[in-house]
């Protein structure tokens, strides 16, 4: 009998509430994990740092990195927006650092073999100074509009 969708008005009416509910959670989450592992400037930083430094530095720079970090989701209508802005900034936080700290951990155990292979070492700086100054062309010519 829990299979089937209820037949009583009030019991619909909770059915499509939760139902709701569940998709815009699912939903904030989805956007959440695909905004969180997207690669920029704190993912290079991350990685640079594992990379440069270890296993510490990187996570230094994922805690860092993760500081201040205030989702835009929060609906006009919440009861208690502050509180609501709060609880959704922790979780990206939390899931950001998370993120970072597992990127920051893979730069740093391939580290030795970067290192000790001074062409590759060449050619990564030449990537994340590529990258950098990609995104600082990407932020001066953004449409501040």
């Amino acid at each position: 009998m829990s299979d089937r969708v209820p037949h009583d008005r009030h019991q619909r009416l909770e059915f499509r509430q939760l139902h709701r509910l569940v998709c815009r959670f699912a939903g904030q989450w989805v956007t959440t994990l695909i905004v969180v592992v997207s690669p920029g400037t704190g993912v290079l930083l991350t990685l640079a740092m594992g990379l440069s430094r270890g296993s510490r530095a990187s996570m230094v720079a994922a805690f860092g990195c993760t500081l201040g970090i205030v989702p835009h989701m929060v609906s006009v209508d919440e009861a208690q927006p502050l509180l609501r802005m709060s609880e959704l900034s922790a979780v990206f936080m939390l899931l950001t650092f998370v993120v970072f700290v597992g990127y920051g951990l893979f730069a740093a155990a391939i580290r030795n073999h970067v290192i000790s292979r001074p062409r590759v070492l060449t050619w990564m700086r030449r990537v994340f100074a590529g990258a950098f100054a990609a995104l600082g062309a990407r932020l001066a010519l953004a449409d501040r509009g």
